[in-house]
């Protein structure tokens, strides 16, 4: 495995690229783009910048939720620039979602010289659990890294018990990263922690031969349609594939013969066709390029065109309107 360190953030650096955004554009006339950002980048002046903007909580509103509102507002408005100017790069990229290797691909080839830290890592971890080195991306871009240092990852079946390299199973954490518990919640705790406090993501995934990530899904994600267990990322990741296509989910609709159909949800390229012959056309498209990837028994049956997703106020995908077609 390559020698590559874990770098340390320098929160300075990340004020840099804050006031390289505002003077671009980016972030003009956003909520909150009024508090100002030091006017030298030097670390004193970085700290007094966080010493005043991370001081603004109180017992009723933390600190924190008030700059993780900063960094949402911010990011919404950088992500529908972002859409508008560089239509190849999918909402997943700025929102700290799985990017498809298919995804990573394109980026790389159309910004070679732009750097990637491919991360993996849950808020109940604190948050990061393995990183994969730019310098390592395109040699293993599906991957989501090696364990960052003082973190263990396993892989278990489901009785607990580790797996051989190769293998898919659960992924598990153990570290001092990982979190006591949830805050007066002992049964949900207990779904997540074991005896050993460890910590069971509730994804799937694999570790290659140089202890490398690899994720394959949640596991309250893979659908049970007609006998078949599919990960949605699987064919997420064909459907990235086709021309035209910025982001795609799938997901399982309860059914009576199937137990589960799976459909696709699909954000294309702007504009979207008005009339409803060409939507049609499109999603007739997209399912010959599916089927021409995936057997008939995995493919979606039905293909719904977006022109964009409904997202919660924190940037996903909001599934359950998704499903009632709002």
């Amino acid at each position: 495995m390559d020698d590559i360190r874990t770098p340390k953030i320098s929160e300075t650096r990340v004020e840099q690229q804050l006031r390289e955004l505002r003077d671009s554009g980016a972030l003009r006339g956003l909520p909150g783009e009024g508090a100002p950002l030091p006017a030298d980048p030097d670390a004193d002046a970085g700290d007094a910048w966080a010493a005043r903007h991370l001081s603004r909580g109180s017992a009723a509103r933390p600190a924190w939720a008030d700059l993780r509102q900063e960094i949402q507002h911010r990011t919404a408005g950088l992500i529908a620039r972002l859409r508008a100017h560089d239509g190849w790069l999918s909402a997943r990229a700025a929102l700290l979602e799985r990017l498809p290797a298919e995804r990573i691909a394109q980026i790389r080839q159309a910004k070679p010289g732009l750097q990637l830290h491919v991360w993996y890592g849950q808020t109940e971890c604190a948050p990061r659990v393995t990183a994969l080195d730019p310098r390592r991306v395109d040699r293993k871009p599906d991957s989501a890294g090696a364990p960052v240092p003082g973190v263990k990852v396993l892989i278990v079946d489901e009785t607990g018990r580790e797996v051989p390299r190769g293998q898919v199973g659960e992924v598990v954490v153990c570290g001092e990263n990982v979190m006591v518990g949830y805050w007066r919640q002992p049964e949900a705790t207990a779904r997540v922690i074991d005896s050993l406090g460890r910590l069971h993501t509730g994804d799937w995934g694999w570790l290659d031969e140089e202890g490398d990530l690899f994720l394959t899904g949640r596991r309250d994600a893979m659908i049970k349609s007609a006998g078949e267990r599919i990960f949605a990322e699987e064919i997420e990741a064909v459907l990235l594939q086709c021309e035209g296509v910025l982001d795609a989910v799938v997901l399982g609709v309860p059914d009576d013969l199937a137990g589960e159909r799976i459909e696709a949800h699909v954000g294309v390229v702007p504009p979207l066709p008005h009339e409803e012959e060409a939507i049609q056309h499109l999603a007739d498209r997209i399912r010959g390029h599916c089927l021409g990837k995936v057997p008939f028994a995995r493919a979606p049956k039905a293909y719904h065109i977006w022109a964009d997703f409904p997202r919660k106020p924190n940037g996903k995908v909001d599934r359950p309107r998704m499903l009632a077609g709002r």
